[in-house]
């Protein structure tokens, strides 16, 4: 597995974009970010210097439901809302069931195997308003990703697991 870190959703979904381009089904890829309750409506709160203003899900939601299917919400202890999309959602939904007081990153750790060092790294990155990318494939799908998000530079962090 693949995991990108970006600071944006729109720098997210162009690499999740440039990933199907490259061959990639939408099984293989997940969207993950923090949201919030605002007015009774959910938002992402993008985290663009340049761009504070929250983002109403409507207008996430129908940007990655072009590239994934299967938006969802899960609400995780010590975290809030989490907005997601793809393959390991159904892998978050399942495992917060049995990790009511884990987080995260006992999600991220027993769910998805990623270390405990990272999996705190990811938690770190949720709650500072950047989006997470999962890409999942054999060895060399996974060597075709990192070059495919390596040339693109958009992400901000690049982990092979």
């Amino acid at each position: 597995m693949i995991v990108g870190v970006y600071a944006s959703h729109d720098k997210a979904i162009v690499a999740l974009r440039k990933l199907q381009e490259s061959g990639y089904m939408p099984g293989q890829l997940s969207i993950l970010a923090k949201a919030e309750l605002v007015n009774n409506h959910i938002h992402v709160r993008p985290n663009d210097s340049l761009e504070k203003a929250e983002v109403s899900i409507g207008v996430v939601a129908g940007a990655i439901l072009g590239v994934l299917p299967g938006l969802g919400i899960i609400t995780i202890p010590g975290l809030g809302l989490l907005l997601g999309a793809g393959a390991w959602i159904g892998a978050f939904g399942g495992a917060y069931l049995g990790f009511l007081t884990g987080g995260i990153v006992a999600i991220l750790t027993t769910a998805m195997g990623i270390d405990e060092t990272n999996g705190k790294k990811y938690e770190k990155h949720l709650n500072e308003g950047k989006f997470l990318v999962f890409v999942q494939g054999n060895e060399d799908q996974i060597k075709l990703a990192h070059d495919v998000l390596h040339t693109l530079n958009l992400h901000l962090d690049l982990d092979v697991h």
